[in-house]
């Protein structure tokens, strides 16, 4: 359960930092080929009343720094014949921070050996590897690309490091200049069925409440609205200093775990409820 945990904490905090610089759209378990995150990076209109979409990318999150291994041939061809950009970010939960990598440097490797296609036969590629680089290490370059033909058939690519460092402050709201997080377009029906799920579980009693002066005060700034997709809630207007983050957040752990119950992952002794 605590690697299922983990992995969810992680990618819960990766959609929320990188969502401060692009629509993020999760890709659910059932349907992850490889990457956690379909994006779409935020162009600001030229008044800077309107974010409009630009550049798409996709993003698979680590909770870890060990090297991602593609072994089987259709998962080499599909990472060697992205159309989109292709990112990997590694968390920190302790620091609340991600490191994001590009993986550019891998056509350098596939143009070069290839990746094992069935009809290149000059090609020794029976694995590629995207290495990531020692944790806080000092960059010296990009080291030489081995050729797999002597290590076995292994195409090993070192990303190099994070193009992109987001840490706490990198992310927090001026107090008076708050911060739009979007919960419609393809994030919609999934916000209305967890608030739903939620909601009910309130009812239910199955979730307390700890009486946390920060929570009840952001609950209390929440206003329902409806859209297609369904009941929401949002800040009673997008500029208001009245914060909702507090009640988003217990609605986003509250779905982690209906998402650990969903994948057959039980709580190993009786709780009597959850408490936020």
């Amino acid at each position: 359960m605590a690697a299922f945990t983990q992995g969810a904490i992680s990618e819960r905090l990766a959609e929320s930092i990188i969502g401060t610089l692009a629509f993020t759209t999760e890709v659910p378990y059932r349907e992850d080929v490889g990457h956690d995150f379909h994006c779409v990076l935020y162009v600001p209109s030229s008044d800077g009343k309107m974010l409009n979409a630009g550049p798409s990318f996709n993003v698979q999150v680590k909770s870890n720094r060990r090297a991602l291994s593609y072994k089987k041939l259709h998962a080499r061809e599909w990472l060697a014949t992205q159309q989109t950009p292709f990112f990997v970010c590694t968390v920190d939960r302790e620091r609340l921070t991600c490191d994001i990598y590009s993986t550019w440097n891998l056509h350098n490797g596939v143009l070069r050996y290839g990746y094992g296609a069935p009809d290149d036969s000059g090609s020794f590629v029976k694995v590629i590897k995207l290495v990531l680089p020692p944790s806080r290490s000092r960059w010296t370059g990009f080291p030489e690309i081995d050729d797999p033909s002597r290590k076995g058939g292994v195409l090993s690519i070192p990303l190099g490091p994070p193009i992109l460092r987001l840490k706490p402050d990198s992310v927090k709201d001026p107090e008076d200049h708050p911060c739009e997080w979007w919960m419609g377009g393809g994030r919609a029906r999934q916000t209305v069925r967890a608030l739903e799920r939620f909601h009910n579980a309130v009812i239910d009693r199955e979730l307390g409440h700890t009486g946390s002066y920060v929570l009840t005060r952001h609950a209390l700034n929440a206003r329902r609205r409806i859209s297609k997709a369904g009941i929401q809630i949002a800040k009673e207007h997008p500029d208001s200093p009245r914060k909702i983050d507090a009640l988003v957040a217990s609605v986003l752990a509250f779905e982690a775990r209906a998402e650990a119950i969903a994948a057959g992952i039980s709580e190993q002794r009786e709780m009597g409820g959850f408490t936020f």
